[in-house]
């Protein structure tokens, strides 16, 4: 159906005493560029070390949009914050 509407769903990370929440392709966190790096920077370590998307059939340019394409998902931002914020080995929940 053309009308069906959906609530985005939203995860969050708790930090010290602050909670922060984010959305699918979220952009309004103050520090959303930091990141935003970060994750590119955890799916970069990820190709590195053998990740390959779905469709073993993209290359180049294309294969770096599929690779952050489906990356911005709400969960992955809020563990990238929390690894941006947080001391190594920290266990992130």
């Amino acid at each position: 159906r053309n009308d069906l509407q959906t609530t985005p769903g939203w995860s969050w990370i708790e930090i010290g005493d602050q909670v922060h929440r984010f959305v699918v392709d979220d952009k309004m966190h103050a520090e959303s560029q930091l990141i935003y790096s970060e994750l590119q920077e955890v799916v970069r370590r990820a190709v590195v070390a053998g990740y390959k998307p779905e469709d073993s059939n993209v290359t180049g340019p294309v294969l770096s949009d599929r690779c952050f394409g489906s990356a911005f998902h709400s969960e992955k931002l809020a563990i990238a914050y929390g690894l941006m914020t947080t001391p190594a080995g920290t266990t992130l929940r």
